[in-house]
C-alpha cells in the first residue's frame, strides 16, 4: 500500500467509524455489517444495506458492532480507540 493509499484509508476509515458512531447514538444497530455491505471508492467508504437495522439500547452489542467494523476496515483497536457511546 502506498503513503497516498494508507493516508485515504485512515482519513475515510475515521468518517466511517464516525457514521458508525452517529447511527449508534440514536439507538440504532445497522446489524450486518460484512464486507458486502461495506463500499469502497475514490470518494470514501460508504456503509450500505440497513435491512437488517433494529433499534438497540444495548451499549454491549453496539461495541461488538463497531469492533467488528473496526476488523473489517483492517484497523488496530487499540490504536483506533472505540467509543460508539
Amino acid at each position: 500500500m502506498s503513503a497516498s493509499e494508507g493516508s485515504f484509508y485512515s482519513q475515510n476509515s475515521e468518517a466511517a467509524l464516525t457514521t458508525l458512531e452517529s447511527i449508534h447514538r440514536i439507538n440504532i444497530l445497522h446489524d450486518d455489517i460484512r464486507p458486502e455491505n461495506v463500499l469502497v471508492s475514490e470518494s470514501g467508504i460508504t456503509i450500505i444495506d440497513f435491512g437488517h437495522s433494529r433499534q438497540c439500547n444495548n451499549q454491549v452489542t453496539k461495541h461488538k458492532e463497531y469492533q467488528r467494523f473496526c476488523t473489517l476496515l483492517g484497523l488496530d483497536l487499540e490504536v483506533e480507540g472505540s467509543s460508539s457511546e
